[in-house]
């Protein structure tokens, strides 16, 4: 999103109005990325283990027990460097096309968007083929091919991609009325919100941390 898109996005003085609510947006400390990456990794260990404790019955009966207590000994010791790379649509890269606008006036009805506006348009669809709502077939159909891809870390994936990636970064930088906006209300948003939000929050967090 091009430094004139964020700011219809979020207003002066980093503001941004959903459903009518108006929110002061700040850039991420480095505290809350570090909260943020500690999510990260949690959901990560959460999901692995999960699939190891659905599959345990595989195993003889006798060798479930133990198994899964070796596993989580050693996936509750893991850090972010423990967490596989992801791979991402480069947003810069995609095309943006008439079929394009109407998929997305079809996904999110109540979003006042025109063709115009390419940088939010980009954004809004590389988080729907990054999340898989967008087709990679139906994408060519409308764009002749697909946009590259690039190698992300995983925290910087979980964060754009994973719904509870996208609220964890959101609760450590919206805020209502000067105090953190809170689980509950976050998950009121539309998703246009959700990942226009997510994207000049990283924008306004580059230029304090020089990366996000």
């Amino acid at each position: 999103m091009a430094k004139e898109a964020v700011a219809r996005a979020i207003g002066a003085g980093h503001t941004l109005e959903v459903e009518g609510k108006e929110y002061d947006l700040v850039p991420l400390t480095m505290r809350g990325l570090m909260a943020v990456q500690r999510e990260a990794v949690n959901y990560y260990k959460r999901q692995v283990l999960q699939s190891y404790t659905e599959n345990a019955d595989l195993l003889p009966e006798d060798m479930r027990r133990e198994f899964i207590a070796e596993k989580f000994s050693e996936i509750t010791r893991w850090d972010v460097s423990d967490c596989p790379t992801h791979e991402a649509f480069s947003y810069a890269d995609i095309e943006v096309t008439q079929p394009l606008l109407i998929w997305l006036q079809g996904e999110y009805p109540a979003l006042e968007i025109s063709i115009e506006d390419a940088d939010r348009i980009k954004v809004l669809i590389g988080a729907a083929l990054d999340a898989g709502e967008l087709s990679k077939t139906d994408y060519i159909q409308m764009c002749g091919k697909l946009p590259p891809k690039a190698k992300i870390p995983y925290d910087t994936w979980w964060v754009s991609s994973v719904q509870e990636g996208q609220l964890a970064m959101l609760r450590q930088s919206v805020l209502k009325d000067g105090e953190p906006i809170t689980s509950e209300e976050l998950q009121t948003w539309p998703t246009h919100s959700v990942i226009e939000a997510c994207k000049a929050v990283e924008l306004l967090t580059i230029p304090e941390m020089g990366n996000i």
